[in-house]
C-alpha cells in the first residue's frame, strides 16, 4: 500500500491525464488522484503499520526538500493531518488506535514495547548468529530457509527474550538476505537497490523528476527498504510490486534518452 500510495501521488502531482500520455490533464483527473493518495494515507494510518508509516512520511520530507514547492508541502501535510484525525476516528477493531499508543508510549517512556519489538530484536540477532556461526556466510542456508534455523545451535551473548518454536523470518529484510543468501545474496539486492537510487538522484539533480514513473520507483525503493527494516523480507507481494515498478520507471528513462 505505501509503494502504491507514493505512486498515486505521483499521479496526482504530475497530471495523471500528462503523466499517462493519454490526453491532457484535467481538473477533474488530478482530483480524483488525489483523492485516492488521500484514501491510501488514511489506509495506511489505520493498518498502524509502524515501518509503513515512517517510510511515508521520510518520503514526504525528501519529497519537499527536491521539488521545493509550498502548495506540494501544504497538500502533504493536510493528508496527512486528515489521515490521522480519520484513522484515530475508526473503530477499535483497525490497527490505528494501537499504532497511537505504541507512539505515546514511545514518547513518554523513551523505550519501545518491549513484547512487541523485543521479537524483532531476537529475530535479527538469531539471523546474524546464523550468518555468522552456520558456516555458510557466502550463499546462505537458502531463499526462505529461515524457519530452519535451530537456534539451540547458536550462542548468543544476550539471552533471546522467549523461546521461539518456529520461526518465520528475521523481521529485517537486510539480514534476512544475509541469513538466507549471505554475502553473495545480500551484495545483489544491495546493487539492484544501488542502481535504481542512482537514477533517481542523476534525475532529480537534472530536472526529470516530474513524471509519475520516478514517484514510483522512488516508493518502489524507500518504502520497502526503511520499513524492511523492522519487519518483511524481499520476497512478498511488496517486492513483485516494487519490481514492476522499477521496470516502468527504467523504461520511461530510456525512452527519453532514445528520444534525446
Amino acid at each position: 500500500l505505501g509503494v502504491a500510495t507514493v505512486m498515486a501521488l505521483g499521479l496526482a502531482y504530475t497530471g495523471a491525464g500528462a503523466a499517462l500520455r493519454l490526453e491532457e490533464t484535467t481538473f477533474r483527473k488530478c482530483a480524483i488522484w488525489w483523492a485516492i493518495t488521500a484514501i491510501m494515507i488514511v489506509g495506511l494510518f489505520a493498518m498502524g503499520s509502524r515501518g509503513a508509516i515512517l517510510a511515508i512520511l521520510l518520503i514526504g520530507v525528501a519529497l519537499i526538500a527536491i521539488t521545493r514547492n509550498l502548495k506540494l508541502m501544504a497538500a502533504l501535510v493536510t493528508l496527512v493531518a486528515v489521515a490521522i484525525a480519520l484513522a484515530l476516528a475508526l473503530p477499535g477493531k483497525f490497527n490505528s488506535a494501537r499504532f497511537a499508543e505504541k507512539t505515546e508510549q514511545l514518547v513518554h517512556s523513551g523505550k519501545l514495547d518491549p513484547k512487541n519489538d523485543g521479537v524483532r530484536f531476537d529475530m535479527w540477532k538469531i539471523g546474524l548468529a546464523q550468518f555468522s556461526q552456520g558456516g555458510k556466510p557466502l550463499f546462505g542456508i537458502g531463499p526462505r530457509n529461515f524457519p530452519s534455523i535451530d537456534t539451540s545451535r547458536l550462542h548468543f551473548d544476550q539471552p533471546l527474550v522467549a523461546d521461539y518454536p518456529r520461526l518465520h523470518h528475521a523481521h529485517n529484510l537486510f539480514v534476512n538476505k544475509l541469513a538466507e543468501e549471505g554475502v553473495f545474496g545480500l551484495s545483489a539486492l544491495l546493487a539492484l537497490f544501488g542502481l535504481v537510487a542512482i537514477s533517481l538522484v542523476r534525475d532529480s539533480l537534472a530536472g526529470r523528476w516530474k513524471r509519475w514513473e520516478w514517484f514510483a520507483a522512488l516508493g518502489a525503493l524507500l518504502v520497502p527498504a526503511i520499513a524492511g527494516f523492522f519487519n518483511t523480507p524481499w520476497h512478498q507481494e511488496h517486492a513483485m510490486l516494487a519490481m514492476m515498478m522499477f521496470g516502468l520507471y527504467m523504461r520511461a528513462r530510456k525512452v527519453d534518452f532514445a528520444g534525446n
